[in-house]
């Protein structure tokens, strides 16, 4: 199960584990899959994965992202942050 959470790995899965990591191949392989949870939510400030991405500057994984249509780029994390904003930050 792609969208399963390790424990270990601050509850993270492997497509969130890949964005952080800006591993572009795996991202593209997951986003492949049609049952993978592409808007997770990933820390208590309700930031999802393309936010983090956002956020940590990874602009491969945030360009295959935003070619994906299933990702919700409008999620805001609890301060009512775009992912846009945090990237301008």
């Amino acid at each position: 199960d792609p969208n399963w959470q390790n424990a270990n790995w601050f509850n993270f899965s492997a497509f969130v584990w890949a964005c952080i990591k800006d591993h572009t191949t795996t991202v593209k392989f997951l986003l492949s899959l049609s049952h993978i949870n592409v808007n997770q939510v990933v820390n208590s400030d309700n930031r999802s994965v393309f936010y983090i991405a956002c956020e940590k500057g990874r602009n491969p994984i945030v360009q295959i992202m935003l070619e994906d249509p299933r990702v919700d780029i409008t999620l805001s994390d609890l301060k009512n942050w775009s992912p846009f904003l945090a990237a301008s930050r």
